[in-house]
């Protein structure tokens, strides 16, 4: 934020005021506010993070209910409290979904979850694990028959062979940069006229500095295009950090949501064309050229 200020005659002045929570007055602002430590990075750091006392919930207000639009239904079976990472409808009705597993393993799961619509509940819904060993994937969608998943280095088909659903067939459809390091995720999977769209994290350090340099020698931070047929990668566009959704949006456009930390002070949503992207926020802006794909 820049201010002008100009003033000529004497005895005026522009004065920064403002009034945090609970204050009962605006004040003049306090010069340590404008600073920070050097070296420190005020973002999120990875792990579990819980709620302090009893009054305390997540975000402002505690989630009572939903909109009155809207029936909040109840679908986990007892005993079942998968780590969802990702999610797909399948033709027939069915639910796919996916499980991140633990961080640097890979423990990641499908599971397909039958009687979740209509008039339903835990005791009707049916789990169905039909895939294991997958290195955290964070996407997944079904196409001809067949379910993909993005895994953090790699697309992979799952194929099942004799009709019992579970996976007899795994293939490598395509692999981009992956330098080992926990934050670089494949985040999501969308699938149009034969070709996938995903969204490549870069890699942070633990405490969520930017690590630098990058692990992986290539484009992360990054949205990219992969060829069903070839496995062909192309990028569409860079200078994300996060990119944590896709999805289609108005006159079938690509957005994408990125997270704040390092470099970027704020989350955001992007829209994609091609090699170009648009800020939301400003209408979509002026095309400009794609960034940086690696990030400072």
């Amino acid at each position: 934020m820049l201010i002008e200020h100009f003033e000529a005659g004497g005895g005026q002045q522009l004065t920064l005021q403002w009034k945090p929570p609970g204050a009962a007055d605006f004040t003049a602002l306090p010069g340590t506010a404008l600073t920070t430590d050097a070296d420190v990075v005020r973002v999120t750091a990875p792990g579990r993070k819980e709620c302090v006392g009893g009054q305390d919930s997540p975000g402002r207000t505690a989630l009572t209910g939903v909109h009155p639009n809207y029936t909040l239904t109840d679908l986990r079976p007892e005993g079942f409290e998968p780590k969802v990472s990702g999610m797909a409808w399948l033709p027939d009705g069915r639910l796919a979904i996916t499980t991140w597993g633990e961080s640097q393993t890979s423990d990641g799961e499908v599971y397909l979850l039958d009687d979740v619509t209509g008039r339903t509940g835990p005791d009707k819904v049916t789990v169905k694990k039909v895939a294991e060993g997958l290195k955290e994937p964070m996407g997944i969608t079904f196409v001809d028959g067949r379910l993909y998943v993005s895994e953090k280095h790699q697309l992979t088909e799952l194929t099942d062979r004799d009709g019992d659903d579970v996976t007899d067939e795994r293939k490598r459809i395509a692999t981009w940069p992956y330098g080992g390091n926990f934050h670089e995720f494949a985040f999501g999977l969308l699938y149009d006229k034969g070709s996938f769209y995903l969204n490549l994290s870069v890699a942070i350090n633990y405490g969520g500095a930017t690590t630098d340099p990058q692990p992986a020698e290539g484009n992360r931070g990054t949205t990219i295009k992969v060829d069903k047929e070839t496995g062909e990668v192309s990028y569409l566009a860079g200078g994300l950090r996060t990119p944590n959704g896709i999805g289609r949006g108005p006159g079938n456009g690509l957005f994408v949501t990125d997270n704040q930390g390092g470099w970027l002070p704020a989350s955001k949503l992007v829209r994609i064309e091609q090699d170009r992207f648009f800020n939301h926020y400003t209408r979509y802006g002026t095309a400009r050229p794609a960034p940086s794909t690696t990030g400072p």
